[in-house]
């Protein structure tokens, strides 16, 4: 097991010595074509098909077989630029969870970009100052959100174990990006002993070590692998349960004993009723309330079934509070209510984030939180609202609400596959374009000629689309083209992938059409928009709208706010339909006028009356001030005639100095260009001298 990776670079090796040697027979062909990676992890994946959930999972090995194929094969992509992965840029790999490969340039910028905007949020949100929030940033993978803190953002290209920095990659017979010596990582579950593969991309393998092992009950000590070394003996645990009378019947198993299950006949904890239940269960509660009298003589237990000894005293005697725990009374006789205090009661709502702003009250708090709270996003609207931006692949858009800076790549894998399909591997979706199938080491099982016949271009019921691919033996791949449908209100439009949609029911088709935000369809009686979320067909009780109205009088002097439901009432009972009245006449004229509005008109009249005297006054002033046209023709005759001369002289003078700038512009020019040619010219002379000096000194032999 310590040449697993070398083995399987030697297998390519192999592949490539045999294919000199193409007559050598059938046992040097099925050599040639033999897939070393599965004959060396057949024994892993053999195990982990018998063995418990504590174990490792075949998938940690699929994963490593599917690393080693894509690094040989030179088809590693960068997830963050989707660029490949050459075996001479330096990278860098997540050791938490998805053990991906990077460019090393990739990931610090992705990091720190990352990690400025988690401390930005923290110092703006948090009372906390810059440098903590700069202290404190985290960044994650970007592709298992594994996070890492600002001091694990690398500086330096290691190879995959980590050993040696800036691994050599001019040898052949080593694995891109490794050292090509042995891994030696410590194994999962601190077995104490270290991979003994090559240096090598993804996890480390389960660990191989003989070790003396028992079973989960204890029973049985067994000499096993120490990756596999929980394990279970198949025979009954026989182990005491909690209850301390009876045992486990269970097949030897991982963790804690079940309840026991055993059933019998067990009173209650008051003794008052005797029911058969499980031995898990003995200790329960009957319905019956206890009722005893207490030791004030005046109250009754209001507990329920316990034990004999926990009625205790009365809660009611010794030092008492009002309701909202404000004000203290001693003294007082337990059957005697306390007073209020008339504070606000202050006690935390349900919600957690506001108090309760009544008075002082008996009973529970409202349970529902009546407070009004305005939340937006960052890109101002009022709902939260999905990013929806298409990413870098061109295949997804952005599944995460609306965000500051650039999306996250795309968390999707392609697999990328032969044409038989038996090597594969996985890519960054929006690579898979560029990427070429795997070499596969195994013989081909497609004829070599189309023997079938035309195929039929069937898709199931309700896709309308026809196959894009040419014709082919298999079924046509499902039908991934988009399905635009509009939401039920009709402010947003979703795509769907045409077989996502239609496998779908009825009932599942509307619910996701639906966008989840308030209805932005109108009332039909009102001005209002419908109250209800998104929904199907028409919106429900239009003529109940609780929306809430201004009502006026017909001279706009009284108002009141009414509800809307009352207000059309009030419109169809003065003989007009609520449809047809206009915003702005919608509750005017509800209210009849009354003396105030008459008292109020007269004031107004007054008052402009007044105000017309007045302007009136201020005109014939202002008429009076102002000089007559005569003057004024007089006044502008002899400011003309004082123009002085040197007004006369202004534009001859400005015209002059454009000239005389524009003069020596063209003389400073051609002197600097005359200065330029001479020295190209020395130059080129110059040039032409070392030339046939050099022609001198080293001839031509």
């Amino acid at each position: 097991m310590s040449t697993a990776a070398g083995a399987k670079q030697q297998s390519f090796t192999d592949s490539d010595s045999d294919s000199d040697h193409s007559q050598s027979g059938e046992s040097n062909s099925a050599r040639r074509h033999t897939d070393l990676s599965n004959s060396i992890f057949k024994s892993y994946f053999e195990l982990t098909a018998t063995t418990t959930s504590a174990s490792p999972s075949p998938h940690d090995l699929s994963k490593i077989q599917s690393f080693l194929n894509s690094s040989s094969s030179g088809a590693l992509s960068c997830l963050i630029c989707l660029e490949r992965i050459r075996p001479s840029d330096p990278t860098w790999s997540c050791g938490s969870l998805c053990f991906d490969v990077f460019h090393l340039l990739c990931i610090q910028s992705w990091a720190r970009q990352a990690s400025d905007l988690a401390a930005l949020r923290a110092s703006t949100r948090l009372p906390i100052t810059s440098q903590k929030a700069d202290e404190t940033a985290i960044w994650n993978c970007p592709k298992c959100r594994s996070e890492y803190s600002k001091s694990q953002i690398p500086r330096t290209y290691f190879c995959f174990c980590g050993k040696l920095e800036s691994p050599p990659n001019d040898n052949p017979w080593i694995l891109p990006h490794s050292c090509g010596e042995v891994c030696n990582r410590p194994l999962k579950n601190n077995c104490g002993h270290f991979c003994l593969l090559l240096c090598h991309p993804g996890p480390c393998p389960p660990c191989p070590k003989l070790v003396k092992a028992s079973c989960y009950c204890g029973k049985i000590e067994d000499v096993r692998r120490c990756g596999y070394k929980v394990y279970s003996c198949n025979s009954r645990c026989n182990k005491l349960l909690g209850c301390k009378s009876h045992k486990c019947k269970e097949i030897c198993h991982d963790g804690e004993c079940p309840p026991c299950h055993e059933r019998g006949a067990y009173r209650c904890l008051c003794g008052k009723k005797e029911e058969e239940k499980e031995c898990c269960e003995r200790d329960f509660r009957c319905e019956i309330p206890c009722k005893k009298p207490l030791s004030c003589g005046k109250h009754l237990c209001e507990k329920g079934c316990h034990s004999p000894e926990g009625c205790g005293g009365c809660p009611l005697q010794g030092k008492r509070t009002c309701p909202c725990g404000k004000r203290v009374h001693e003294g007082m006789a337990c059957d005697v209510a306390v007073p209020l205090c008339g504070d606000t009661c202050g006690k935390m709502l349900s919600c957690g984030f506001h108090k309760c702003h009544e008075r002082c009250h008996r009973g529970q708090c409202a349970e529902t939180c009546r407070m009004v709270v305005f939340k937006s996003c960052r890109c101002g609207s009022l709902k939260k609202e999905v990013c929806g931006k298409r990413l870098r692949c061109k295949n997804h858009k952005c599944p995460s609400p609306c965000h500051r800076g650039p999306c996250a790549p795309c968390p999707v894998m392609v697999p990328i596959s032969c044409a038989c399909g038996h090597t594969r591997f996985e890519v960054p979706c929006g690579t898979e374009k560029d990427q070429k199938p795997p070499k596969c080491r195994k013989l081909c099982e497609i004829p070599p000629l189309c023997r079938h016949g035309t195929y039929i271009k069937e898709r199931k019921p309700g896709c309308t689309h026809t196959c894009s691919l040419r014709c082919h033996p298999d079924d046509c791949p499902p039908c991934k083209a988009l399905v635009k449908r509009s939401c039920h209100c009709g402010s947003m439009v979703h795509a769907f992938d045409c077989i996502y949609y239609n496998s779908l029911s009825k009932k599942e088709q509307i619910s996701a059409r639906s966008c989840g935000g308030p209805c932005h369809r109108k009332l039909p009686n009102c001005t209002h928009l419908c109250p209800e979320t998104c929904h199907p067909g028409e919106c429900p009780s239009p003529d109940k709208c609780s929306k809430k109205v201004t009502v006026r009088c017909r001279c706009q002097t009284l108002k009141k706010e009414w509800l809307c439901k009352d207000v059309q009432e009030a419109h169809r009972a003065a003989g007009s339909d609520p449809k047809d009245v206009s915003k702005n006449h919608f509750g005017l004229g509800l209210l009849p006028c009354n003396s105030d509005c008459k008292a109020k008109i007269q004031v107004v009249e007054q008052e402009l009356h007044l105000r017309s005297s007045k302007d009136a006054e201020v005109k014939d002033s202002t008429t009076e001030a102002q000089p007559s046209k005569r003057k004024k023709r007089r006044q502008r005759l002899q400011e003309a005639k004082q123009l002085s001369t040197l007004q006369k002289i202004l534009p001859a003078v400005k015209k002059l100095l454009l000239v005389v700038i524009l003069v020596g512009t063209l003389v400073a020019a051609s002197y600097y260009g005359y200065k330029a040619l001479m020295w190209l010219s020395d130059y080129m002379n110059e040039v032409e001298e070392q030339r046939h000096s050099s022609k001198r000194r080293y001839p031509r032999i």
